[in-house]
């Protein structure tokens, strides 16, 4: 419905006070007065990326003010300037044509919002469209001023001039003007749905069912019956896993002050801990790879309902829709998988070993190659979206994951590769299967949001790994070199202690020694120098 604003009209008025009175006649000033701004639509639901939706802004006083001579501006300010852009085109021509260039300040929609500026056509119903350029949310304030024609020159001559920087005040950019009313739009920015986009969804899933088949192929169930006699270090990761990471995501989400749509990914993947990369790190890091087997079978049993649990009252603060049980099917396809994959391990381990030859391998390159490929492609607005705050976000979470198992480790005292295995085990989550989880069981936007951060976290998660194999690798090195420069030091020291001591208790070398010997009393000459 249009946006009616008289009451703010004379509120403005009252507080400009003698300043409006200085700049205004008495004509203008009872114009304004009566004036009424509306902008239709006051809320795009719906609006496809690369699109154009138009509003229509309608004035009751801007004829009158025409008239007297003066003449009348729009201020469109944006709070996010990548999500969408505000442009009016020419009947005619049909091209752009803004009074000012794109300028930040703070303004009410925003910390630091957006705007342009553009002349009113007096006399007939303004169009100006919104251009949808990302996936997300944004809101418009459009705001109409009244300004004197003296200075309507001075006003063009700021088009020539350089946007300001960001944070700058450009309340003076409209000289001698005089506000008229303004109405907020609500946007919502949707990615345009296409076949490829379902088939990566699809392709992601099946490609994390298999490797759960691939890495249950390598858990011998017999192996890990040790682990659950003597549980504390598979209860202990349980607990951190369950208990600390949810409530930990969700503290950085308010501490970074990221998106909501964004927090509810990083509370989505810390309560979907466990996966392949889990159980690869730990064997990168020599860790108990057996442990490791018998968390991530517990895992993805538990997290059938754990995780629609903390995501329901997740969703329920935010008041999010979220369809259950998709994300239950996602994650019992997951389990599924790594059992009957444990099953072969432990009764066909000739088959267990031939399915990880031929299939974890070359489908471990496969996805490699199609998150490269494929997933930038798709994904692409994941970059516009992912800044400094989301980074650092995803970068504590994982640091906080790995620090929480090392230490409880410790505490626990536990051997190293069990230390190895908890912090490894606490830093990773299922982020390939969370992907098609979280896009199909939430509406867009908030699912293509939600799912920058598993994207975020599977190309953050082998930083620490890597880090540690450099730092494990440098140390090594070090030690190499350390032990081979003591052990010369030490062959130089015994020779020249020998030495010494043979020039202490021998002051003469005797004569070669002639020994004759032979089977039949023959002479056979050796010499044979003593000291």
């Amino acid at each position: 419905m249009p946006i009616k604003l008289p009451l703010l009209h004379l509120l403005l008025l009252l507080r400009l006070g003698a300043a409006a009175e200085a700049v205004s006649p008495p004509f203008i000033n009872a114009t304004i007065a009566a004036c009424e701004v509306s902008v239709s639509p006051s809320v795009v639901e719906a609006q496809t990326v690369g699109t154009y939706q138009s509003l229509t802004v309608n004035c009751s006083c801007c004829d009158s003010i025409a008239e007297a001579g003066w003449l009348v501006a729009v201020r469109a300010s944006i709070s996010n300037a990548q999500i969408a852009a505000i442009t009016a085109m020419n009947r005619r021509e049909r091209q752009a044509i803004p009074v000012q260039a794109a300028l930040r300040r703070r303004c009410d929609v925003g910390e630091a919002c957006t705007f342009r500026e553009f002349p009113y056509s007096a006399g007939e119903v303004k169009q100006l469209y919104i251009e949808a350029n990302n996936v997300g949310r944004a809101r418009i304030l459009i705001s109409l001023f009244a300004v004197n024609s003296s200075s309507w020159a001075q006003l063009k001559s700021v088009v020539r001039k350089p946007a300001a920087q960001p944070g700058a005040d450009s309340e003076d950019s409209l000289p001698n003007k005089v506000p008229l009313g303004s109405g907020e739009i609500s946007i919502v920015a949707l990615r345009k749905q296409r076949m490829i986009d379902r088939a990566f969804e699809w392709s992601i899933g099946l490609v994390a069912s298999v490797l759960a088949f691939c890495m249950g192929c390598m858990t011998d169930l017999r192996e890990t019956r040790p682990h659950y006699k003597r549980p504390l270090a598979l209860l202990t990761c349980l607990i951190l896993q369950h208990l600390f990471l949810p409530p930990i995501a969700l503290g950085l989400y308010k501490l970074f002050g990221i998106a909501d749509d964004m927090g509810f990914g990083l509370v989505a993947i810390a309560t979907m801990p466990g996966g392949g990369m889990a159980h690869l790190t730990v064997f990168l890091m020599s860790g108990d790879r057996n442990l490791s087997a018998a968390i991530s079978l517990l895992n993805a049993l538990i997290n059938l309902g754990l995780s629609p649990a903390w995501l329901s009252l997740f969703t329920h603060y935010l008041q999010f829709e979220l369809l259950h049980y998709r994300l239950v099917l996602w994650l019992l396809m997951l389990f599924i998988s790594q059992f009957i994959g444990s099953l072969v391990a432990t009764c066909r381990p000739g088959l267990a070993q031939a399915a990880l030859n031929w299939v974890g391998r070359p489908l471990l390159l496969l996805a490699t190659i199609l998150m490269v490929t494929l997933g930038i492609y798709i994904n692409h607005y994941a970059i516009d979206h992912l800044e400094s705050k989301e980074m650092g976000c995803v970068l504590a979470f994982i640091a906080s994951g790995f620090c929480l198992g090392g230490l409880a480790s410790y505490l626990v005292k536990l051997d190293k590769p069990r230390r190895k295995t908890l912090a490894a085990e606490t830093a990773c989550c299922a982020c390939l299967v969370a992907i098609p989880a979280i896009r199909m069981s939430c509406d867009s936007p908030t699912a293509d949001l939600a799912t920058i951060m598993p994207l975020a976290a599977a190309i953050f998660t082998p930083a620490p790994i890597i880090v540690y194999l450099v730092s494990h690798r440098v140390k090594g090195l070090l030690g190499s070199f350390i032990d081979k420069r003591k052990e010369k030091q030490s062959r130089h020291y015994s020779i020249v202690s020998s030495l010494a001591k043979m020039a202490e208790d021998v002051t003469a070398v005797s004569a070669p020694l002639v020994i004759e010997e032979g089977e039949d009393g023959s002479a056979e000459k050796q010499k044979v120098t003593t000291l």
